[in-house]
């Protein structure tokens, strides 16, 4: 049995990309979700909605019972 080494290097870097987007995403909606411009609430939502999407389709990769 041997490692696909390319594989490997392939999730660790995908994984990295969507942590590194995810913790990007939230902290930018919980900078404009404190402002006073009418805009920002309903865009700091928006990207709230975006993490939860990312984080529920990371957790339906992992389970094997969603599939």
């Amino acid at each position: 049995m041997t490692i696909a080494w390319m594989s490997f290097v392939l999730v660790v870097a995908v994984s990295l990309v969507a942590a590194a987007a995810l913790v990007a995403l939230f902290s930018l909606g919980l900078r404009l979700i404190d402002g006073t411009a009418p805009w920002r609430r309903p865009v700091a939502v928006a990207l709230f909605v975006i993490c939860a999407g990312i984080a529920l389709v990371g957790i339906w990769l992992v389970v094997p019972f969603f599939h």
